[in-house]
């Protein structure tokens, strides 16, 4: 798995790691049931400290990214549809609203903002067809 994480960046490290592997998930690079470096693995090709790494993983197990089985490993939750339309323009919601804030911080202007969420989502779509070719 490729994770890259800018050291220098105000989104600390473990968060770093949870955006990767939840946008790993969401583009079906990593799906259900596919095994998680170990903590140990993961934090020495990061080169952080592995409480980093777990801190990542129980936050990612909190939000029902994935989950962990004692002795076997961490793996890819089994997504299952228990959330309301409603409920998950919710979440969504709520992940969106720090972006936002912080292009409005950067003064950027909601157009340019909007331009920024197309593009990712362009990419995201991209990146699903190449995985499914």
């Amino acid at each position: 798995m490729f994770i890259q994480i800018q050291p220098e960046s105000s989104i600390p490290i473990y968060k770093q790691i949870m955006d990767h592997i939840e946008h790993a998930v969401a583009s079906q690079r990593l799906k259900e049931n596919d095994k998680l470096p170990s903590v140990r693995e993961l934090a020495k090709q990061l080169v952080v400290n592995p409480n980093t790494v777990a801190k990542a993983y129980r936050e990612l197990e909190r939000n029902n990214v994935v989950r962990t089985h004692k002795g076997k490993g961490v793996f890819v939750m089994v997504t299952q549809d228990v959330y309301t339309e409603n409920e998950k323009k919710r979440l969504v919601g709520e992940k969106m609203a720090p972006a936002i804030v912080e292009g409005l911080n950067l003064g950027m202007n909601f157009d340019e903002i909007r331009n920024v969420l197309e593009e990712k989502i362009a990419e995201f779509k991209n990146i699903k067809e190449i995985d499914h070719e």
